[in-house]
């Protein structure tokens, strides 16, 4: 009986490490969206009014830094001007092989 145990504890452990395996190298954590706020402290613009990259600081310390979409409606220097007040923001983002891409950036209220 015992032996059954340790196989199928020994079974398990292999599942698990092919599944992890697999799922880095498969991509399968890619496209993985969600949510943070905070207080943007560092911004890059890569034109006057399209953001390429910006960093906020989330309540607990942790620092993110975001790739910015050609698509985002908030503009560089709406983002800017929350950086030089200290207004947090909400950014729904993606996960993606290449880093964080912010989708949206709104105020936070």
């Amino acid at each position: 009986m015992e032996a059954i145990k340790t196989l199928t504890w020994y079974a398990l452990l292999v599942v698990n490490l092919v599944g992890v395996l697999l799922s880095t190298g498969c991509g399968i954590y890619e496209d993985i969206e969600g949510t943070v706020h905070g207080k943007v402290i560092d911004i890059k613009v890569r034109s006057s009014n399209q953001i390429e990259e910006f960093s906020l600081r989330d309540q607990e310390g942790q620092t993110w830094t975001f790739a910015g979409e050609s698509t985002l409606e908030m503009t560089a220097p709406h983002l800017r001007k929350h950086m030089l007040t200290g207004e947090e923001v909400i950014v729904r983002y993606e996960r993606r092989t290449e880093g964080l891409t912010a989708l949206a950036i709104t105020d936070f209220h």
